[in-house]
């Protein structure tokens, strides 16, 4: 494909944004946060729950990096399915875990709720189709049965029952379950920003961190001494912390439509939308917004850990315009948009939540993949620091054991033992 016929390379919400004001002076507050994504909203909101003064620092704007350019999925799976976790953790644990994302869930969808939020809230069941009739078997047909042992609502889909919820006779089967959203997730950014703001939390945009002590943080032009470091800086977190062999990053490419015809709508989705994904190793995903814009998102083996984020990727746009040709050959979809986003991913790809091993006072807070497990992570952190919350200290602590540890990476480099590592848990090998 000819690289000048590409979409736009740049996020189509970024278009319009306010930015607060730089931090130019010294505070003094209780707790300062550090990162403007849905992690630091959501710990800087539990704090001021809490009672205690509240400073946020973020280097750009709020919603400016993984969480602003996401797809707006907001549903408890996030790379490890509840039948991942309960192979890997056990039953209880994967309950656990699966309770903590859900509370993301609840959060968000309770901001959004209760402060009139505008940001496309799309109330969309989740539904995973299984590409081959292998991992129909391997992957949703166990998940059920893991749902419904653990309690949980789903429904069961056959090869010929998902031609009648999605216009496809590609897929294999598929599972579904309720009580999921789409939102628009940068106008969510945006909204909390300015919610927390009038609540009396400090925010400061254009700020980025220069130093972390246990006493504070310091900008260029400022610092704030605090009680508490929360630094919820996801892919980030090396940058100023002990944490370069425990967090890297993983890119995934999304496509936004032009607005599609009712027609159109109906040629993917006869009946009700939903937001979908299948079941390749890096699988594909994709949902409708509310203007009826198809969201198309997914990543290859050369894309997914590239050091830098990757624009006008010719490889990626045709991979992803080929998969939706190929489910959908009835629908003729036109793409205005394509960005690519970067979030930070552990060696486990559980969240790295803990206090840091010298100083107890600053939290690591990142890695997170998924809009729940970030909001999640920023309520437990709060928790953690205050109320002594530790339940899930073992599972998301920046100093737990790795498949590969620090020397082996010294060796093999980040990017490869962050590949492996991941490879082998999303096998579940480990």
């Amino acid at each position: 494909m000819n690289p000048n016929l590409l979409p736009n390379p740049y996020n189509f919400w970024y278009v319009k944004y306010n930015t607060n004001a730089s931090l130019t002076k010294s505070i003094k507050t209780n707790v300062v946060v550090v990162g403007g994504g849905m992690a630091g909203l959501s710990a800087a909101q539990a704090f001021h729950n809490k009672g205690f003064s509240v400073v946020l620092v973020e280097k750009n704007y709020c919603g400016a990096g993984a969480s602003g350019k996401s797809s707006g999925f907001i549903t408890p799976d996030a790379e490890l399915s509840l039948t991942d976790l309960s192979v890997i953790y056990g039953n209880m644990a994967a309950k656990n875990l699966w309770k903590f994302s859900t509370a993301g869930v609840q959060l968000i969808k309770n901001n959004i709720e209760d402060f009139n939020i505008d940001c496309d809230y799309q109330v969309q069941d989740t539904l995973i189709l299984a590409n081959t009739k292998s991992t129909f078997k391997s992957k949703i047909k166990e998940e059920y049965d893991h749902r419904k042992s653990l309690g949980y609502d789903a429904r069961l889909y056959s090869e010929d029952d998902v031609k009648n919820i999605v216009n496809s006779s590609k897929y294999k089967g598929g599972i579904s379950y309720p009580e999921t959203f789409g939102i628009q997730p940068y106008e969510y950014c945006q909204a909390m920003k300015r919610i927390l703001s009038e609540k009396g939390v400090l925010i400061f945009e254009d700020s980025p961190v220069t130093k972390v002590s246990s006493k504070g943080i310091e900008t260029e032009f400022g610092s704030v001494s605090a009680d508490y470091i929360i630094l919820c800086m996801d892919r980030f977190l090396p940058n100023l912390s002990a944490l370069k062999k425990e967090v890297y990053h993983a890119q995934n490419l999304l496509l936004l439509s032009k607005v599609l015809s009712p027609e159109q709508v109906k040629a993917i989705f006869p009946d009700k939308k939903y937001m979908v994904w299948d079941t390749d190793l890096i699988y594909q995903y994709y949902r409708l917004s509310g203007d009826n814009r198809i969201m198309l998102g997914g990543s290859n083996f050369l894309s997914v850990y590239r050091t830098h984020a990757n624009y006008n990727n010719t490889i990626m746009f045709n991979k992803l315009d080929k998969y939706f040709k190929y489910m959908f050959p009835q629908v003729n979809v036109e793409y205005e948009y394509m960005w690519p986003g970067m979030i930070g991913v552990s060696k486990d790809i559980m969240p790295i939540g803990g206090r840091d091993k010298d100083f107890p006072n600053i939290y690591y807070a990142g890695a997170a993949t998924g809009l729940p497990w970030s909001a999640a992570l920023g309520m437990y952190c709060a928790d953690n620091l205050i109320n002594n919350r530790d339940d899930l200290d073992s599972y998301f602590s920046p100093y737990r054991k790795f498949f590969i540890n620090r020397l082996a990476q010294t060796f093999l480099g980040t990017k490869l033992s962050f590949a492996i590592s991941n490879f082998m848990r999303e096998k579940r090998l480990y």
